[in-house]
């Protein structure tokens, strides 16, 4: 027997620190149900070694949060789920109803954990693109850089 037999996680969290997470939890005996997009997935689907990597062992069910169906099934995992591991932006899983405060109506024990692999504040996030020159950075820079001058002409 594992720390963490029968213990359920819901994971809503896609490409690496929510997966990270859960795969940790699953390899001391938790049970872990990885949530998925209906259509495209897990973003990390598109890099196969990383996704069975970080994803082994975990069940995985597609549901449109964005719908009430996949709401109410996503609620009635809720009632017996211990733990729940998002990574959505801020204000988006509030925006999906599935935050703490509406998952924690269902099961007041939840654990819930937001987790994110540049914190909240966009300015973190592209300040690490910069400085580790992450896909999108220098092409933003170069917008920012064309408005600014717009604005200064203008």
């Amino acid at each position: 027997m594992t720390p963490l037999t029968g213990t359920v996680v819901l994971e809503l969290a896609g490409l690496f620190p929510g997966p990270y997470c859960t795969s940790l939890l699953w390899s001391l005996g938790a049970e872990v149900w990885k949530i998925e997009r209906i259509g495209s997935g897990d973003p990390s689907r598109r890099m196969p070694d990383l996704f069975a990597s970080i994803n082994a062992g975990k069940k995985s069910l597609a549901l449109n949060l964005q719908c009430e169906e996949g709401k109410s099934i996503l609620r009635r995992m809720a009632e017996r789920a211990d733990v729940v591991v998002e990574g959505f932006r801020p204000g988006v899983a509030a925006h999906l109803g599935v935050d703490y405060t509406s998952l924690r109506s269902i099961t007041p024990s939840l654990v819930y954990c937001s987790i994110s692999g540049f914190g909240e504040r966009r300015s973190v996030l592209q300040q690490a693109r910069a400085r580790y020159q992450l896909p999108g950075a220098e092409r933003r820079a170069e917008r920012r850089a064309e408005r600014r001058a717009g604005q200064e002409r203008g």
